[in-house]
């Protein structure tokens, strides 16, 4: 995939299903429902910010904004760790945390890049109950990656 805005491409599994442009994202991949009781898509979804627009001065600044408003939109929302990660030779901010969405408790992943004044960050978003499955597909999809 390729987004129409020549912001980033990424590959990911057949079988997984691509919104384009859902909801303020460049794209959206969900899982396919792995039973008729599973009423959760695991999801990777991509986003490309202008860091300018919210008056920061620093992609640091940038990611403690980003933070503080999760902090707010989210319910019962927890912070579980920030660090700096190499992800093909380039570096990106790794954040991590829980928050619960109507029924669902969600475990989240977002990786953040800044590529000249955009900011991209990618969010992987799963159960609670279920934080490792399709790890090694999430994986795939994010090595995949290549900012534009």
């Amino acid at each position: 995939f390729t987004d129409s805005s020549n912001i980033v491409s990424f590959s990911y599994p057949n079988d997984w299903t691509l919104q384009e442009g859902f909801m303020w994202t460049i794209a959206i991949v969900q899982s396919p429902l792995s039973s008729t009781e599973d009423n959760f898509s695991e999801n990777i979804s991509y986003i490309s910010q202008d860091i300018n627009v919210l008056w920061v001065e620093s992609f640091d600044e940038y990611i403690e904004k980003n933070l503080e408003q999760v902090a707010q939109l989210l319910t019962e929302y927890e912070f579980l760790w920030r660090e700096k990660i190499t992800i093909l030779e380039s570096e990106w901010e790794k954040i991590q945390y829980n928050f619960t969405q109507w029924e669902y408790n969600l475990f989240t992943t977002q990786y953040i890049i800044k590529d000249g004044s955009n900011a991209t960050t990618i969010t992987v978003s799963r159960p609670q109950s279920d934080v490792d499955a399709y790890n090694d597909i999430f994986e795939k999809i994010i090595k995949s990656t290549k900012i534009l």
